[in-house]
C-alpha cells in the first residue's frame, strides 16, 4: 500500500502486526471513522496480509484481509469524512489502487487469473485517473519536464507497472492482442522517460523489469525471436545495474532471473553451449545469494538454477530442503515439479522415471494447494519432460475446465 515502505520492519513482527491492527480498528471507532483513521487500518491490513501469508500460508486468510482493505477504502471514497489533515481524495484512489494490485498478486499466488486481471485492471484505471488529476491542474502546463516529472514520475511507474502485470496476465488467459498491446503502451512510457533520463537508476530498473516480464509471456507463445530480443536488452540493462552495486542483493536477484530467461530462451531455440554458460553464471548468482540467506525464495531459485546445469546432487539436496518447508503453497509444489522435471533429463532409467513421478505429485499437489492456472503448467519449458504424460495433459485439462466454469459465472 501507499507509504507501506516506511513502516519500520519491527512492524513486519507477526505480534507488533497484529496488535498494530487491533489498535488501527479501534482508533476507527474513537475516530468515528474519519478518513484518516480508515485508510490508516486499510494500510495495516495490507501489511498484516503479508505477514499472515508469510506466517501460516493460509490463502483464504490473507486475502479476507486484503479485501477487507479494499472495501474500507470504496467506503471512505463513497462516504467520505474529512478532518483537517485527511488524505485527499486523489491520495484515497492511489492508496485503492496500490490494494488492487497487491490482491491482484495474491490471486496470481493462486493461480486465480481473471480476478487477477480484474485487480489490475481496476488499478490502472484508478491511476490513470489519478495521473489526469495532476495533470489538469492549473499550473501543470507551465512547468518544464523537470517539474511535471517531480509530480507524475511515482504516479506514472505505479501505472506502468499496472499495465504489465495485466498485460502478463492477459497472455495467460489466452488475449494475446490485448496483452501486446498493453506491453507496448508500458514499455514505450517507460522507455520515453528513460531515454530523457538515462542515468537514473530507478527508471532503468523499470524498464528493464519490464522488458523481462514481456520477454516471458514471448517465451510462452514460443515467439523466440521476439523474446530473444527483449530479453537480451533485459540482460543488458540489468547487467550494468548489478555492476553499480554488486553487493546489492535485489540486483543481483533480478540479474540472475533476468539470465535464466535468456538462458530458457537459448535452449529453447537449440542454442545448448550458450545456454549453459547463461545458466551458469545464473547459478553463481543465486549461490551467492543462497549463502547470505538460505530462505524460501534463494532455494527455490538456486534448485532450479542447479538443475538446470546438471548439478542432480546438489540439486536433490536442495529440493529435499523444500520438501520440509511447512505450510501450504501450491506455487512452492510447482517449482518443485519444475527443478525435478529438469533434473530427470541427467540422470538414467530407472531413476528417470522416479524422477519424473515425483513432479507429477508435484503437480497434484500444487493443484490441492490451489494452484489453478493451466496456462502456465503447460507453457513452462521446464516442464517439457512432462508433455507426453497422459496424468499432466488430464491435470491441465482438468485446470482448464475449472477456468472455463470460472469464467462464465
Amino acid at each position: 500500500a501507499k507509504n507501506a515502505h516506511r513502516y519500520p520492519s519491527s512492524y513486519r513482527h507477526p505480534v507488533i502486526n497484529y496488535k498494530l491492527y487491533q489498535r488501527a480498528q479501534q482508533r476507527v471507532e474513537l475516530k468515528r471513522a474519519s478518513d484518516s483513521s480508515r485508510t490508516n487500518l486499510a494500510k495495516v491490513c495490507m501489511l498484516w496480509a503479508g505477514v499472515k501469508s508469510r506466517l501460516d500460508g493460509d490463502p483464504k486468510a490473507t486475502m479476507k484481509l486484503f479485501q477487507q482493505a479494499v472495501e474500507i477504502v470504496r467506503d471512505v471514497l463513497k462516504n467520505p469524512r474529512p478532518e483537517p489533515g485527511s488524505p485527499s481524495q486523489s491520495d484515497i484512489r492511489e492508496l485503492l489502487a496500490a490494494l488492487l494490485q497487491n490482491q491482484g498478486v495474491e490471486h496470481l499466488k493462486q493461480g486465480r487469473l481473471r480476478a487477477t486481471a480484474e485487480s489490475f485492471e481496476e488499478a490502472l484505471r484508478l491511476m490513470g485517473n489519478v495521473l489526469a488529476d495532476i495533470r489538469a491542474q492549473p499550473d501543470f502546463e507551465t512547468l518544464d519536464d523537470n517539474g511535471k516529472d517531480s509530480r507524475t514520475a511515482a504516479k506514472q511507474i505505479s501505472h506502468d507497472k499496472s499495465a504489465i502485470g495485466l498485460a502478463y496476465i492477459l497472455m495467460r488467459l489466452g488475449e494475446t492482442e490485448k496483452s501486446i498491446e498493453k506491453y507496448g503502451q508500458a514499455i514505450a512510457a517507460r522507455r520515453e522517460i528513460y531515454e530523457r533520463r538515462p542515468t537514473m537508476l530507478p527508471l532503468k530498473l523499470e524498464l528493464a523489469g519490464h522488458l523481462g516480464n514481456y520477454a516471458q509471456s514471448m517465451l510462452w507463445i514460443r515467439d523466440l525471436d521476439t523474446a530473444e530480443k527483449l530479453a537480451d536488452e533485459s540482460v543488458n540493462l540489468f547487467e550494468d545495474i548489478y555492476k553499480h552495486d554488486p553487493e546489492k542483493a535485489d540486483y543481483k536477484r533480478q540479474y540472475s532471473t533476468a539470465l535464466y530467461r535468456l538462458a530458457s530462451i537459448r535452449n529453447l531455440q537449440g542454442r545448448d553451449g550458450e545456454s549453459v554458460s547463461l545458466f551458469e553464471r545464473c547459478r553463481s548468482l543465486r549461490q551467492q545469494l543462497f549463502e547470505v540467506s538460505a530462505d524460501e525464495k534463494n532455494t527455490i531459485h538456486l534448485f532450479l538454477a542447479e538443475a538446470r546445469v546438471g548439478n542432480v546432487e546438489r540439486a536433490l539436496e536442495l529440493d529435499h530442503r523444500l520438501a520440509e518447508w511447512e505450510g501450504k503453497s501450491g506455487e512452492r509444489h510447482l517449482e518443485r515439479a519444475r527443478g525435478l522435471a529438469q533434473i530427470s533429463r541427467f540422470v538414467a532409467e530407472p531413476q528417470q522415471q522416479e524422477l519424473l513421478a515425483l513432479a507429477l505429485e508435484e503437480i497434484r499437489k500444487a493443484i490441492e494447494d490451489g494452484y489453478s492456472d493451466p496456462f502456465r503448467l503447460s507453457k513452462e519449458p521446464e516442464l517439457e519432460p512432462l508433455a507426453e504424460s497422459p496424468v499432466f495433459l488430464a491435470e491441465i485439462a482438468r485446470l482448464q475446465n475449472i477456468a472455463n466454469d470460472s469464467s462464465t459465472k
